[in-house]
């Protein structure tokens, strides 16, 4: 039996296909903090350590830490009180909370293990303590979400097809970080996981004693500024999910 040329092309990638699904389906984790099962090659301690890795680099590429320490405090203490106040201090991620000095950029990056980036452009769009919380409640939900996590796992094996264990190793080089976070910042959350993220966030922040409907108005800057709200799509349901689980954890 003769093949055509473009069965040679075809085969090639049915197979490979094949083999990610197998590969994705037996990564299968159960998240301790959510129930869910995803599909994720990096164990907890794995996500920390890449996260401490490669935030040098994002840092370098965001024009490095804004240099004001009252602002840098503040971020932080807010953070670790909804934290501190949740289900997430128990988790094993090491959260630290960080102001960018990028004022051009409207943007916030949760790394995989609890590192948390938002640049002063958004920083400086945030008008209460409460839309603070707002913002990084959610970041924090997409961490314990493992979100990140779950959609680099199949971007890293379709990519490195002969390396599938490249990505779980504790020791990174300049070079996998590089691609990491490429891979990372390019990222865009589905529907599914913004509003876990949401409805982790929410709970957060009732928790820790901030105003939950202050994500809403938070909603509305990003979906005002097109490059966020690319990444962080925001829909009418999620603005009624929102209230949903408002009424759920205040009730």
């Amino acid at each position: 039996m003769k093949i055509s040329k473009a069965a040679f092309i075809i085969i090639p990638i049915i197979a490979i296909a094949a083999i990610s699904s197998l590969f994705i389906f037996r990564k299968k984790q159960i998240n301790p903090q959510t129930g869910k099962a995803q599909a994720i090659s990096l164990s907890p301690e794995q996500e920390v350590n890449l996260g401490i890795e490669c935030a040098p680099q994002l840092v370098a590429e965001f024009g490095g830490l804004f240099r004001d320490r009252l602002l840098q405090e503040k971020i932080k203490r807010i953070g670790r009180k909804l934290v501190a106040t949740s289900s997430a201090g128990k988790s094993p991620y090491q959260f630290d909370f960080h102001i960018l000095a990028d004022s051009q950029s409207v943007s916030i990056f949760a790394l995989p293990g609890g590192q948390i980036f938002m640049t002063s452009g958004l920083f400086k769009n945030l008008k209460t303590d409460n839309e603070l919380a707002g913002v990084l409640s959610h970041e924090i939900g997409h961490v314990i979400g493992r979100h990140a996590s779950e959609k680099i796992l199949r971007r890293s094996f379709l990519d490195m097809p002969g390396d599938t264990n490249q990505v779980t190793r504790i020791n990174y080089t300049a070079r996998q970080t590089a691609k990491y976070l490429k891979d990372f910042t390019a990222l865009t959350y589905d529907r599914e996981d913004e509003i876990e993220a949401d409805d982790l966030g929410i709970q957060y922040m009732v928790r820790a004693g901030f105003d939950p409907k202050s994500l809403v108005s938070v909603l509305q800057t990003i979906k005002e500024n097109t490059d966020m709200a690319a990444k962080h799509p925001v829909t009418t349901d999620r603005i009624e999910k929102i209230n949903n689980s408002i009424q759920k954890f205040q009730n």
